[in-house]
Protein backbone atom coordinates (compact mmCIF):
# COMPACT_ATOMS: atom_id res chain seq x y z
CA UNK A 1 0.00 0.00 0.00
CA UNK A 2 1.21 3.35 -0.60
CA UNK A 3 0.09 6.70 1.13
CA UNK A 4 0.76 9.85 -0.60
CA UNK A 5 0.18 12.97 1.62
CA UNK A 6 0.17 16.03 0.48
CA UNK A 7 -0.47 19.61 0.84
CA UNK A 8 1.95 22.83 1.05
CA UNK A 9 4.67 22.96 3.57
CA UNK A 10 3.83 23.74 7.23
CA UNK A 11 0.61 21.70 6.89
CA UNK A 12 1.36 18.87 8.96
CA UNK A 13 2.36 16.47 6.40
CA UNK A 14 6.00 15.26 7.98
CA UNK A 15 4.87 15.10 11.48
CA UNK A 16 1.68 12.98 10.84
CA UNK A 17 3.74 10.52 8.38
CA UNK A 18 6.69 9.98 10.37
CA UNK A 19 3.88 9.14 13.29
CA UNK A 20 2.37 6.70 11.24
CA UNK A 21 5.64 5.03 10.21
CA UNK A 22 5.64 4.11 13.53
CA UNK A 23 2.79 2.55 13.89
CA UNK A 24 2.72 0.87 10.33
CA UNK A 25 6.33 -0.73 11.74
CA UNK A 26 4.00 -2.76 13.86
CA UNK A 27 2.07 -4.67 10.85
CA UNK A 28 4.82 -4.84 7.90
CA UNK A 29 7.76 -3.96 6.59
CA UNK A 30 7.51 0.39 5.99
CA UNK A 31 9.32 2.73 3.96
CA UNK A 32 9.07 6.21 4.17
CA UNK A 33 10.33 8.93 1.52
CA UNK A 34 10.39 12.43 2.88
CA UNK A 35 11.33 15.30 0.24
CA UNK A 36 12.92 17.65 2.41
CA UNK A 37 15.87 15.53 2.62
CA UNK A 38 16.44 15.82 -1.65
CA UNK A 39 16.71 18.91 -3.89
CA UNK A 40 16.17 19.06 -7.31
CA UNK A 41 13.93 16.90 -9.59
CA UNK A 42 11.96 16.03 -6.42
CA UNK A 43 9.33 14.04 -8.11
CA UNK A 44 11.21 12.45 -10.47
CA UNK A 45 13.31 10.91 -7.67
CA UNK A 46 10.09 10.07 -6.52
CA UNK A 47 9.12 7.76 -8.82
CA UNK A 48 12.76 6.16 -8.97
CA UNK A 49 12.47 5.92 -5.66
CA UNK A 50 8.77 4.32 -5.61
CA UNK A 51 9.33 1.86 -8.54
CA UNK A 52 12.93 0.42 -6.73
CA UNK A 53 10.77 -0.30 -3.24
CA UNK A 54 6.96 -0.75 -4.47
CA UNK A 55 7.54 -4.43 -3.72
CA UNK A 56 10.31 -4.30 -0.69
CA UNK A 57 7.14 -3.55 1.90
CA UNK A 58 3.82 -3.85 3.03
CA UNK A 59 3.98 -0.17 3.61
CA UNK A 60 5.04 2.85 1.56
CA UNK A 61 4.79 6.74 2.63
CA UNK A 62 5.74 9.69 0.43
CA UNK A 63 5.68 13.17 2.19
CA UNK A 64 5.45 15.89 -0.25
CA UNK A 65 3.70 18.98 -1.27
CA UNK A 66 2.66 17.03 -4.68
CA UNK A 67 0.73 20.43 -5.62
CA UNK A 68 0.54 19.28 -8.99
CA UNK A 69 -2.40 16.65 -9.80
CA UNK A 70 0.28 15.11 -12.70
CA UNK A 71 2.74 14.32 -10.13
CA UNK A 72 0.03 12.30 -7.76
CA UNK A 73 -1.46 10.90 -11.17
CA UNK A 74 2.06 9.10 -11.74
CA UNK A 75 1.97 7.71 -8.65
CA UNK A 76 -1.23 6.00 -9.01
CA UNK A 77 -0.60 5.23 -12.64
CA UNK A 78 2.92 3.43 -11.49
CA UNK A 79 1.42 1.88 -7.89
CA UNK A 80 -2.76 1.10 -9.09
CA UNK A 81 -5.53 3.45 -8.03
CA UNK A 82 -6.24 0.48 -5.52
CA UNK A 83 -2.88 0.28 -4.22
CA UNK A 84 -2.64 4.24 -3.10
CA UNK A 85 -4.23 6.32 -0.40
CA UNK A 86 -3.78 10.28 -0.82
CA UNK A 87 -3.91 11.72 2.83
CA UNK A 88 -4.26 15.77 1.98
CA UNK A 89 -3.38 18.10 4.82
CA UNK A 90 -4.41 21.32 5.21
CA UNK A 91 -4.78 24.33 7.42
CA UNK A 92 -4.62 28.19 7.57
CA UNK A 93 -1.60 29.62 5.85
CA UNK A 94 -0.59 31.77 8.76
CA UNK A 95 -0.48 28.58 10.25
CA UNK A 96 2.18 27.33 7.88
CA UNK A 97 4.17 30.06 7.86
CA UNK A 98 4.42 30.45 11.66
CA UNK A 99 5.04 26.33 11.49
CA UNK A 100 7.49 27.14 9.08
CA UNK A 101 9.38 29.82 11.22
CA UNK A 102 10.34 26.56 13.99
CA UNK A 103 11.19 24.19 11.10
CA UNK A 104 15.08 24.04 10.43
CA UNK A 105 15.97 25.04 7.86
CA UNK A 106 13.20 26.79 6.80
CA UNK A 107 12.06 27.62 3.87
CA UNK A 108 11.71 31.09 1.77
CA UNK A 109 8.35 32.14 2.52
CA UNK A 110 7.74 33.29 -0.78
CA UNK A 111 7.92 29.49 -2.01
CA UNK A 112 5.23 28.79 0.55
CA UNK A 113 3.13 31.73 -0.74
CA UNK A 114 3.63 30.02 -4.29
CA UNK A 115 2.78 26.37 -3.48
CA UNK A 116 -0.48 27.75 -2.32
CA UNK A 117 -1.74 29.42 -4.61
CA UNK A 118 -0.64 27.32 -7.21
CA UNK A 119 -2.05 24.09 -5.30
CA UNK A 120 -4.21 21.71 -7.44
CA UNK A 121 -6.16 19.96 -4.52
CA UNK A 122 -7.32 16.54 -4.46
CA UNK A 123 -10.88 16.08 -5.82
CA UNK A 124 -11.70 12.88 -4.07
CA UNK A 125 -8.82 12.01 -1.42
CA UNK A 126 -9.08 9.23 0.68
CA UNK A 127 -8.50 11.96 3.79
CA UNK A 128 -8.69 15.54 3.87
CA UNK A 129 -8.02 16.88 7.60
CA UNK A 130 -7.81 20.38 8.67
CA UNK A 131 -4.74 20.34 10.95
CA UNK A 132 -5.87 23.70 12.56
CA UNK A 133 -8.71 21.41 14.01
CA UNK A 134 -7.10 17.82 14.13
CA UNK A 135 -4.73 16.85 16.39
CA UNK A 136 -1.75 14.23 15.13
CA UNK A 137 -2.94 11.33 17.11
CA UNK A 138 -6.66 11.40 16.36
CA UNK A 139 -5.40 12.18 12.07
CA UNK A 140 -3.62 8.83 12.79
CA UNK A 141 -6.58 6.94 14.11
CA UNK A 142 -8.50 7.49 11.30
CA UNK A 143 -5.84 6.72 9.04
CA UNK A 144 -5.30 3.58 10.84
CA UNK A 145 -9.00 2.73 10.67
CA UNK A 146 -8.88 3.60 6.47
CA UNK A 147 -6.24 1.00 6.09
CA UNK A 148 -7.65 -1.64 8.01
CA UNK A 149 -10.60 -1.42 6.07
CA UNK A 150 -8.97 -1.41 2.77
CA UNK A 151 -7.57 -4.71 3.53
CA UNK A 152 -10.19 -6.42 5.23
CA UNK A 153 -12.46 -6.05 2.12
CA UNK A 154 -10.67 -8.95 0.66
CA UNK A 155 -12.54 -10.88 3.29
CA UNK A 156 -15.62 -9.04 2.76
CA UNK A 157 -17.85 -12.37 3.36
CA UNK A 158 -20.44 -13.56 0.32
CA UNK A 159 -23.27 -13.37 3.09
CA UNK A 160 -21.97 -10.27 4.82
CA UNK A 161 -22.09 -8.69 1.22
CA UNK A 162 -25.37 -9.80 0.67
CA UNK A 163 -27.17 -8.79 3.95
CA UNK A 164 -25.93 -5.29 3.38
CA UNK A 165 -27.26 -4.76 0.53
CA UNK A 166 -31.06 -4.83 2.09
CA UNK A 167 -30.01 -2.73 5.26
CA UNK A 168 -32.85 -0.71 6.53
CA UNK A 169 -31.98 0.73 9.29
CA UNK A 170 -34.82 1.45 12.20
CA UNK A 171 -33.02 4.48 13.06
CA UNK A 172 -33.73 4.62 17.01
CA UNK A 173 -30.38 5.23 19.31
CA UNK A 174 -30.82 4.21 22.84
CA UNK A 175 -28.14 6.84 25.05
CA UNK A 176 -25.74 4.47 24.96
CA UNK A 177 -25.57 3.14 21.09
CA UNK A 178 -25.04 6.71 20.32
CA UNK A 179 -22.27 7.11 22.48
CA UNK A 180 -20.46 4.53 21.21
CA UNK A 181 -21.48 5.26 17.98
CA UNK A 182 -19.42 8.67 18.77
CA UNK A 183 -16.22 6.74 19.94
CA UNK A 184 -16.43 4.01 16.24
CA UNK A 185 -16.61 7.73 14.55
CA UNK A 186 -13.92 9.39 16.48
CA UNK A 187 -12.00 6.09 15.45
CA UNK A 188 -12.09 7.23 11.62
CA UNK A 189 -15.00 4.45 11.14
CA UNK A 190 -17.88 5.57 9.03
CA UNK A 191 -21.58 4.95 9.70
CA UNK A 192 -23.29 3.08 7.13
CA UNK A 193 -20.36 2.19 5.45
CA UNK A 194 -17.63 0.56 7.99
CA UNK A 195 -20.34 -0.22 10.27
CA UNK A 196 -24.17 -0.36 10.27
CA UNK A 197 -26.73 0.23 13.15
CA UNK A 198 -29.93 -2.09 14.12
CA UNK A 199 -29.31 -4.15 11.07
CA UNK A 200 -32.16 -6.26 10.25
CA UNK A 201 -31.10 -9.60 9.61
CA UNK A 202 -33.29 -13.10 8.37
CA UNK A 203 -32.87 -16.19 9.14
CA UNK A 204 -35.05 -19.65 9.00
CA UNK A 205 -37.64 -18.50 11.78
CA UNK A 206 -37.85 -15.11 11.06
CA UNK A 207 -35.62 -11.99 12.02
CA UNK A 208 -33.23 -10.49 14.61
CA UNK A 209 -31.87 -7.15 14.53
CA UNK A 210 -28.05 -6.47 15.30
CA UNK A 211 -27.06 -3.44 17.32
CA UNK A 212 -23.53 -2.80 15.54
CA UNK A 213 -22.43 -4.58 12.33
CA UNK A 214 -19.23 -4.41 10.77
CA UNK A 215 -19.12 -6.39 7.66
CA UNK A 216 -15.83 -6.53 6.95
CA UNK A 217 -14.66 -7.07 9.91
CA UNK A 218 -17.29 -10.23 10.15
CA UNK A 219 -17.92 -8.78 13.64
CA UNK A 220 -21.31 -8.08 15.52
CA UNK A 221 -21.46 -5.90 18.84
CA UNK A 222 -24.41 -6.31 20.75
CA UNK A 223 -25.68 -3.50 23.79
CA UNK A 224 -27.36 -5.93 26.59
CA UNK A 225 -29.87 -3.81 28.36
CA UNK A 226 -32.37 -4.32 30.16
CA UNK A 227 -35.05 -5.05 26.58
CA UNK A 228 -32.62 -8.10 26.44
CA UNK A 229 -34.27 -9.72 29.41
CA UNK A 230 -37.47 -9.21 28.90
CA UNK A 231 -40.11 -11.64 27.40
CA UNK A 232 -38.24 -13.92 25.22
CA UNK A 233 -35.16 -11.98 25.00
CA UNK A 234 -32.46 -14.31 26.80
CA UNK A 235 -33.88 -17.43 24.41
CA UNK A 236 -34.15 -15.18 21.21
CA UNK A 237 -30.24 -13.75 21.88
CA UNK A 238 -29.03 -17.29 22.25
CA UNK A 239 -30.32 -18.52 18.82
CA UNK A 240 -29.61 -15.04 17.49
CA UNK A 241 -25.68 -15.64 18.57
CA UNK A 242 -25.84 -19.87 17.57
CA UNK A 243 -26.27 -18.19 14.45
CA UNK A 244 -24.09 -15.86 14.08
CA UNK A 245 -21.18 -17.94 15.04
CA UNK A 246 -22.41 -20.52 13.08
CA UNK A 247 -21.89 -17.48 9.82
CA UNK A 248 -18.33 -17.02 11.09
CA UNK A 249 -19.37 -14.13 13.16
CA UNK A 250 -17.57 -12.78 15.91
CA UNK A 251 -19.60 -11.27 18.55
CA UNK A 252 -18.74 -9.22 21.32
CA UNK A 253 -21.11 -7.53 24.04
CA UNK A 254 -21.34 -4.81 25.82
CA UNK A 255 -23.25 -3.98 28.98
CA UNK A 256 -25.47 -1.11 29.05
CA UNK A 257 -24.70 -0.15 32.39
CA UNK A 258 -20.50 0.15 31.67
CA UNK A 259 -21.33 2.09 29.08
CA UNK A 260 -22.76 4.69 30.41
CA UNK A 261 -20.15 4.53 33.53
CA UNK A 262 -17.11 4.35 31.64
CA UNK A 263 -15.67 7.98 29.92
CA UNK A 264 -15.42 8.12 25.74
CA UNK A 265 -11.90 8.00 26.54
CA UNK A 266 -12.21 4.52 28.15
CA UNK A 267 -14.56 3.28 25.99
CA UNK A 268 -13.11 4.14 22.73
CA UNK A 269 -9.99 2.82 23.89
CA UNK A 270 -11.88 -0.51 24.80
CA UNK A 271 -13.62 -0.72 21.17
CA UNK A 272 -10.52 -0.25 19.40
CA UNK A 273 -8.97 -3.29 21.02
CA UNK A 274 -12.33 -5.15 20.45
CA UNK A 275 -11.65 -3.91 16.36
CA UNK A 276 -8.11 -4.45 16.20
CA UNK A 277 -8.37 -8.38 17.17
Amino acid sequence: MVIIFCGIPGSGKSTIARMLEEELKKFGQTKIFISDKVSGRVYRKILKWLKENLDKANYILIDATFYKKEWRDQVLALAGKEAVLIVYLYCKLETCLERNKKRRPSLPERVIYIINREMEKPENPDFSINTDETQPGEAICQILAKIRTRKQNKHFSGFARQIVKNYVSRGRWTPEELKVRNCLISLGYQFEKDFFHNFKVKQPSGYFWLDFFFPRLNLVIEVNSFWHRLGGGPERDKRKLLFLRDKGFKVVELNVKDIHKLSSDVLKASLKEILEH
